[in-house]
């Protein structure tokens, strides 16, 4: 049983602050979750149905519309292009998150802001982020 008075130490060398705080709650079996600005202990469980909702713009990863094929197939294309986005995620970022897969998180293609939206959990979003950074 963890009490506010126990006591964890960590040493270590130029890590972040999200690394020192995985580390040191999950060695005593808990997480935590960003909430209105505050940093809030949670158990495991807690954090990981936590969902966060965040927009991620993937306009670079569009086709350039076809001139002379109209607005219908242009859209089309780019809905065919954002699927193919958005399967890559859902296979390849935490799979067992999704709600295809059991889990809560949604995807969906904005089309008029040409990002996608997605609900997850922070670390799901952690993991996005830098797999969209490097090169989806």
């Amino acid at each position: 049983m963890i009490e506010s008075t126990t006591l964890v130490s960590l040493q270590a060398k130029k890590i972040s602050v999200r690394t020192a705080l995985k580390k040191i709650l999950g060695d005593v079996g808990l997480a935590y979750i960003l909430k209105d600005g505050v940093v809030q202990v949670v158990t495991p469980q807690v954090a990981a149905s936590t969902m966060t909702i965040r927009a991620y713009a993937i306009g670079d990863l569009m086709p350039v519309p076809t001139p002379g094929q109209g607005m219908f197939f242009n859209a089309a294309q780019e809905q065919f292009y954002a699927n193919q986005v958005m399967q890559m995620i859902v296979m390849t970022v935490e799979p067992q998150s999704w709600a295809i897969n059991g889990g809560k998180g949604t995807i969906f293609y904005n089309a008029a802001s040409k990002s996608i939206v997605v609900s997850n959990s922070a670390e799901l979003h952690l993991s996005l982020k830098s797999s969209l950074a490097g090169g989806y």
